[in-house]
């Protein structure tokens, strides 16, 4: 399977902390570009992000969570969500275990 079908996001970010100040908790990644605050839906696509969920399962479960929303807007939040985060560092998009990382350079460095 090519690594582009697996489709199984993976955090590349290495602290993150919920912050229970809220009423609804949220999380908080540290990432080499700063803090960033998530809201209540990217704080569950956020736990959901362990490299053992598909996409399609991530979906699903916004879907269990959001009944009323139209599946078709919470796939529009969640692929921006990703977006956002692979645009920021903080997962890989396509992860698979028997190639954890894109090979970017095969030159030795001395």
């Amino acid at each position: 399977m090519a690594m582009a079908e697996y489709r199984v996001p993976y955090r590349r970010s290495i602290y993150w902390k919920i912050d229970k100040r809220e009423t609804q908790p949220r999380i908080i990644v540290y990432s080499f570009r700063g803090l960033i605050r998530l809201n209540g839906v990217a704080s569950l696509i956020w736990g959901l992000i362990d490299g053992h969920h598909t996409v399609e399962e991530i979906l699903i479960a916004l879907r269990d969570h959001f009944p009323d929303v139209p599946t078709e807007r919470l796939r529009e939040d969640l692929e921006g969500f990703l977006r956002f985060a692979e645009d920021n560092s903080l997962i890989l998009r396509h992860w698979s275990p028997l190639q954890p990382y894109e090979v970017i350079s095969e030159e030795l460095v001395p």
